[in-house]
């Protein structure tokens, strides 16, 4: 190759120096695309291995009102987590008995209401007792 048409070539940018020899270009974007795979890596591998929120569900009761069986209590459930329930045990003391109150699946940051029948002249409470998460 003559020293002129490489000074020319070398002006263009279209000098290769070699087998192997990458222009800058594309070295830059080879390093930016492996650390952005990279850094994807890292994200996906933090959200993998972190636990969500599981702040356990709270219950309590809405209302009662009396009745000819009783007294009907209405109980609410609460899930504040960031998973879902699949099962939810509350138990509402009655005074003398204990009923329990079945909740299926409930969201992340729902709600669920039931009721029960405690015996006449009782004044309810309610816990949760426990529950499955999804």
């Amino acid at each position: 190759m003559s020293g002129e048409r490489r000074e020319e070539r070398e002006e263009a940018g279209e000098v290769d120096d070699g087998p192997g020899a990458a222009p800058t270009v594309e070295t830059v974007v080879l390093v930016v695309g492996v650390a952005v795979t990279l850094l994807l890596f890292g994200y996906v591998g933090a959200h993998a291995l972190a636990t969500p929120d599981g702040a356990n569900p709270t219950a309590s009761v809405v209302s009662t009102d009396a009745s000819a069986d009783g007294v009907r209590t209405t109980v609410a459930l609460s899930n504040p987590g960031d998973i879902g329930l699949s099962s939810v045990t509350v138990d509402v003391d009655c005074g003398e008995t204990t009923r329990q109150l079945q909740f299926r699946h409930v969201p992340a940051d729902g709600t669920r209401q039931g009721t029960v029948a405690c015996p006449a002249g009782s004044d309810p409470s309610v816990s949760v007792s426990s529950w499955i998460a999804v």
